[in-house]
């Protein structure tokens, strides 16, 4: 179709001059000239704008169609059926359609227009638009890169949106189970000064499970949900947009606030509660909002913040407690892969497992507390080990020291010199020794600290063991921490003397 204004030549070319003329100088068809010289009705039609070209793969349509259904009718695996370059291949070659040799991209675009148009018959035609009251909520979890303590991890972050005023909350968590979800939400809570009336999360959060198309709720957060007072939703599978809000606060917080890699140190609670929180909700606070033309902090303030529950009086203490059996080495493996190890002093006992977003702890069915570890988290299976407890257990069993894991995780030095040349009996008095220390100071202490008087050539007695372990609490590993400028070298020397 010619350009406007070229039509505008022609009828005003037309008033004087012949078609031929006209088709000469504007470089078009006599035809073409003819036929705008004698049209009269410029009205835009709908007809115009669909496009009807004839395609060369039209013909062979029917091939590709009838080859494609029977992939389907005979479930063939998805990864060996016909692509649109085998598809292009086997109309040349094997049909031998010579005329679609250079039409690859012909195919290639029919094959993509025909998978649009299947996805549109499995799933809806579009989306509805929502309304969000104030006081709702979304939730959903993001993973990321960030150096903790030094160390490079992957970990997982929590979102929490208002897409009333648009406001939006992360907090960082080590993985996407239910006391993860349960102590994000407690910790958010707590910095808003309240609850929302209603949640919506997504289908595969780690708070229920769904069977066909019942959505079993896990009972801890049935518990939580109840004592907070709000309602819950869970978003249909494939279905993203019905949380919208949060699924953009978790790609938009991760290009922004993540980049570059965030340093932790210390706990990653204390650093959600005094810079994470506050850092994404504080980002993009004093924006216009997208729809309502007002400041997002503003509707937050006037409208979400004052359409949340009161938080309850009492506390509530997000955790897990399961009643489970050691083996006959003393541990238990949890999540399926994680390995904790009590050690050889708890085979075959029935013991309490309190599990927590950060940590497990053990006690004995009577409620005597025996260790907290780390909670592990990740694919690969890890495995954890008590090592006061191995070290206590060793005592007995001094015949297993040199295949031991104390001694594994003991550094090369003097102190593990020494007791690798000690016979049973004196190897048993001098474990005895570092046991009870270690139930006192810890075993990385204790070590050092035995380890530094084992080389004035004896063994330490439990005291002077206990007094040095002291001193390392107090001072730094020098002793440079002595603000009153008075040598403590003699109180050195006499210490040593004592162990002599």
């Amino acid at each position: 179709m010619l350009k406007m204004e070229h039509i505008e030549a022609i009828k005003r070319m037309s008033q004087s001059e012949s078609i031929s003329t006209i088709a000469r100088t504007l470089g078009i068809d006599w035809k073409t000239a003819q036929k705008y010289s004698d049209k009269d009705d410029f009205n835009e039609a709908v007809e115009e704008k669909v496009k009807g070209r004839h395609s060369k793969l039209d013909p062979y349509k029917p091939i590709i169609d009838e080859l494609l259904e029977k992939e389907e009718q005979q479930n063939i695996p998805r990864k060996q059926r016909f692509t649109a370059k085998r598809m292009h291949s086997y109309l040349v070659e094997t049909c031998g359609i010579e005329e679609l040799r250079n039409s690859y991209i012909t195919v290639s675009r029919y094959f993509k227009a025909r998978k649009t148009g299947k996805r549109r018959n499995y799933y809806t035609p579009g989306t509805m638009p929502l309304v969000w009251h104030p006081g709702e909520a979304q939730g959903d979890f993001g993973e990321a890169l960030f150096r903790v303590n030094g160390e490079e991890r992957m970990m997982h972050y929590f979102v929490m949106t208002f897409p009333n005023s648009n406001r939006r909350i992360a907090l960082v968590m080590p993985g996407e189970n239910c006391e993860c979800v349960c102590t994000a939400l407690q910790e958010i809570f707590t910095f808003i000064g309240g609850v929302p009336s209603r949640i919506v999360f997504d289908n595969a959060t780690g708070i229920g499970r769904r069977v066909q198309k019942i959505l079993e709720m896990n009972e801890g957060f049935s518990r939580f949900r109840l004592h907070y007072r709000f309602n819950t939703t869970f978003a249909n599978p494939r279905s993203g947009w019905e949380k919208g809000s949060v699924e953009n606060a978790v790609g938009t917080i991760r290009r922004n606030l993540f980049v570059p890699v965030r340093m932790i140190t210390g706990s990653v609670s204390e650093y959600n509660r005094t810079v994470m929180m506050r850092d994404s909700f504080e980002f993009e606070a004093d924006r216009i909002h997208y729809r309502k033309g007002r400041v997002q902090s503003q509707i937050w303030e006037e409208e979400d913040k004052e359409a949340l529950h009161a938080l309850p009086e009492k506390n509530f203490i997000v955790h897990r407690i399961d009643s489970m059996t050691t083996s006959k080495t003393g541990s238990l493996v949890l999540d399926s892969k994680h390995v904790y190890n009590l050690g050889p002093l708890h085979p075959r006992q029935a013991v309490l497992v309190e599990k927590t977003a950060f940590n497990i702890s053990f006690y004995t069915r009577d409620g005597e507390f025996i260790k907290t570890f780390d909670r592990l988290y990740g694919d690969d299976p890890q495995e954890v080990y008590g090592i006061e407890q191995l070290l206590s257990a060793l005592v007995r069993k001094t015949g297993a020291w040199h295949n031991s894991y104390v001694r594994e995780h003991m550094e090369d030095g003097p102190l593990k010199e020494w007791l690798d040349s000690r016979d049973s009996s004196q190897l048993r008095s001098n474990l005895s020794i570092l046991s009870s220390a270690s139930g006192i100071f810890g075993f990385a202490d204790t070590c050092l600290a035995a380890s530094r008087l084992v080389m004035k050539g004896h063994f330490p007695s439990l005291e002077d063991l206990e007094s040095y372990c002291s001193r390392l609490r107090e001072c730094d590993d020098s002793f440079s921490l002595n603000t009153t400028g008075v040598s403590l070298s003699m109180y050195d020397r006499l210490l040593a003397k004592e162990a002599l």
